[in-house]
Order: C-alpha cells, then sequence, then structure tokens
C-alpha cells in the first residue's frame, strides 16, 4: 500500500501526464512526416518499371533482373545504415539520403540515357530504405517504452494509405507525354518532408 501511494503522488501522475504529452506530439510529428513520405512513394512507385518498357523498350524479363539487383543493392545499403547514423547523426542521415532522391527522381524522367536512367533505378530504394533504421531508431529513441508501439503504428499506418493514395492519384498520368508529373510531385513533397524533419528533429543531434 506504501508503494502504491508513493506511485500516486501529484508529482507523479505529472510527470506521467507531461511524458503522455510529450509523446503525442512526437507522434503527431513522426506521423506527418509518414504521410509525406508514403504519398511520394506512391506516386512514383508505379512508374518506376513501366518507364523503361514505354520508353527504352527493355523486355519485362529483363528489367526483372534489375528489379532484383536493385533490392540486394538495397539490403546491402541498408546493413550500413548504423555506421552512417552514427558517423552522420539522425536527421543529417535522413536529410542526405532522402534529399538525394529529390535530385535524382526530379531528373529521372528527363534523361532519355538509358545508363543513366538504370543507375538513378538502382539508387533509388537503395537511398529510401537507408533511412529506415535510422528513422526507427530515432523513433524509439524519442518516446517512452509505453508509446513506441502507438508512435510506430502511426507512423507506419499513415505511410501505408498515403502511399495508396499515391498510386490511385498517379494513375492518370502513365500516359509518356505525362510521366514527368509524378516525379516533379515527388521532388516537391520529400523536399517539404527533409524541411520537417529539420524543424521537427533538428536539435536531437545536438543531445
Amino acid at each position: 500500500l506504501l508503494s502504491v501511494a508513493l506511485l500516486d503522488t501529484p508529482e507523479v501522475r505529472a510527470r506521467t501526464a507531461s511524458v503522455a504529452r510529450e509523446g503525442s506530439r512526437v507522434a503527431a510529428k513522426f506521423s506527418a512526416t509518414g504521410i509525406l513520405n508514403g504519398l511520394s512513394s506512391g506516386l512514383v512507385s508505379p512508374f518506376l518499371v513501366p518507364i523503361f518498357i514505354l520508353l527504352y523498350d527493355i523486355p519485362r524479363s529483363t528489367m526483372g533482373v534489375y528489379s532484383s539487383l536493385s533490392s540486394i543493392i538495397a539490403v546491402f545499403v541498408m546493413l550500413s545504415a548504423p555506421a552512417m547514423e552514427r558517423k552522420l547523426g539522425f536527421v543529417r542521415s535522413i536529410a542526405i539520403t532522402r534529399g538525394a532522391t529529390v535530385v535524382l527522381l526530379a531528373l529521372f524522367p528527363f534523361i532519355r540515357i538509358l545508363y543513366v536512367s538504370l543507375a538513378i533505378y538502382l539508387a533509388y530504394p537503395a537511398l529510401r530504405v537507408a533511412a529506415l533504421p535510422v528513422q526507427t531508431s530515432g523513433m524509439v529513441s524519442m518516446v517512452p517504452p509505453e508509446e513506441r508501439g502507438r508512435t510506430t503504428g502511426f507512423n507506419q499506418g499513415f505511410r501505408l494509405a498515403f502511399a495508396s493514395a499515391g498510386t490511385l492519384m498517379a494513375s492518370p498520368f502513365i500516359d509518356p507525354g505525362l510521366l514527368w508529373v509524378p516525379f516533379i510531385a515527388y521532388s516537391a513533397i520529400m523536399s517539404v518532408n527533409v524541411v520537417l524533419y529539420r524543424r521537427f528533429f533538428g536539435d536531437w543531434d545536438e543531445r
């Protein structure tokens, strides 16, 4: 009874409420970045393979090989993410990797050089997934244990939902003359996302 009484003091209740409020604020921030991550990804994902078939007349079987290669590269890059986070920190790791995709995908629909386009296609998934372990590490570090499930769930749930929305929104632009629209939209949305990471979490690495 004494232990229960000690844990139910006004000071303890106030501290618990403060932790919960801070956890909610962090969850809201990661929900916002999750929305933009999902939306941007959904806009371009349906076009990455068809653009090679439409513009370069590459057989589907050959694109299957390139798709497998891009996945293998992404796996090895993801394994290097902890070292990148130690060297660059949370925010810079995300800003550099996601920022690089802003430039690459803005150029992608306009560069009609096959090997340059293939290089961008192989690099894009690796740059995207490189930030995922860094983001997860930062997310769980910023919230108390009891809030981690909710924060992660909101972030991933919003990301998946808006990825589907992005794919639906991009479907009218499958025409070769309009393929550039989703990629420019990706770059604009991801630029905003990088700015939000810096605004929301810019001081985290200094703590």
